[in-house]
């Protein structure tokens, strides 16, 4: 595994490391956590187009990143005009592409996302 090195604060260059993260098994960002710095709309808008590029080899692994940022927004922000964000950003178009495609794990990650807007809408979500 490669530690890809760049100016974090150069959007560009933020943007052209992604696209080679994205497309490279061999390159993480960070050596723990990497998934967490996509728990931003920001970040995951950068990477997010490439989970319908069936040629991009974090392809699964961008749509687990998704799940696990709609997890971590339900679980711990609990805000359901949140959520509505990221289904604006992200789930809208993964639904009408799993229209079309029949792509079990981003249905999974829509589903996913359905369940904890729905309990969220309704008031049922309790602390663990």
């Amino acid at each position: 595994m490669t530690t890809l090195n760049f100016d974090w604060s150069n959007k560009e260059a933020i943007k052209e490391n992604l696209l080679k993260w994205s497309y490279d098994e061999s390159l993480v960002l960070l050596e723990d956590d990497e998934d967490v710095l996509f728990f931003d709309n920001e970040w995951m808008g950068i990477i997010f187009p490439y989970m319908f590029d069936e040629k991009c080899i974090k392809r699964n692994y961008i749509i687990l990143i998704l799940k696990n940022y709609i997890r971590d927004s339900f679980l711990r922000r609990r805000s359901l005009s949140e959520l509505e964000t990221i289904q604006e950003l992200f789930v809208d178009e993964m639904q009408t592409y799993c229209s079309v495609k029949n792509d079990h794990l981003m249905q999974d990650c829509v589903d996913y996302f359905i369940f904890c807007k729905n309990k969220l809408g309704k008031g049922h979500h309790h602390n663990r």
